[in-house]
């Protein structure tokens, strides 16, 4: 690692020239390059073990390939990539969980999630709580996990057939494959 120590600390150069001067958010998009370009290199390093033909110039090139799809991202993409938001997190979690009952559904599989009315409103409740909680540059991404996620639900308690676009996808490609 220590070898690759030059090529970040050029890259963390290059990507602060990107930032605006004054950018409320850059203390952390700072912090989050660096944790990105570093655990790209020591992901890189430890496949290097496995593989003798991962050279260090192959490092290097695929380090520099990484760092400049970040640094030629616009603000506002910067602090959705590298900004961490653990309520963003988990709001996929959860809507991953709850997608995973609807695919089974849609599969004709059997579902080990019982949707009630009390279960349904608790699990809104949630998800509002946590749109309410996720960081303002990831608001837009959240609202859309929200409005899937709902949609999963009302799919899963059995009371209509409307789908989010991901289930719908999944049946359409179910039917024509049954074809």
């Amino acid at each position: 690692m220590e070898e690759y120590k030059e090529l970040i600390n050029g890259l963390l150069e290059e990507f602060k020239k990107t930032l605006p001067e004054n950018g409320a958010d850059n203390r952390e998009l700072i912090e989050g390059f660096n944790r990105y370009i570093t655990d790209t290199v020591s992901n890189l390093l430890e496949d290097a073990l496995e593989d003798s033909e991962l050279t260090s110039d192959f490092v290097e090139r695929v380090v520099i390939a990484k760092a400049a799809d970040v640094i030629k991202l616009d603000y506002d993409a910067k602090k959705i990539r590298l900004i961490e938001d653990p309520i963003l997190d988990q709001l996929r979690v959860a809507s991953g969980k709850i997608f995973e009952q609807a695919v089974l559904r849609a599969e004709g599989k059997e579902v080990t999630l019982a949707i009630t009315d009390e279960s349904q409103e608790n699990a809104i409740g949630k998800f509002e709580d946590m749109l309410k909680q996720v960081k303002p540059h990831n608001i837009e991404q959240a609202k859309q996990i929200y409005s899937e996620t709902i949609l999963d639900l009302n799919y899963l308690k059995g009371e209509n057939d409307i789908t989010s676009l991901r289930i719908g996808n999944i049946i359409r490609s179910n039917k024509r494959s049954d074809r």
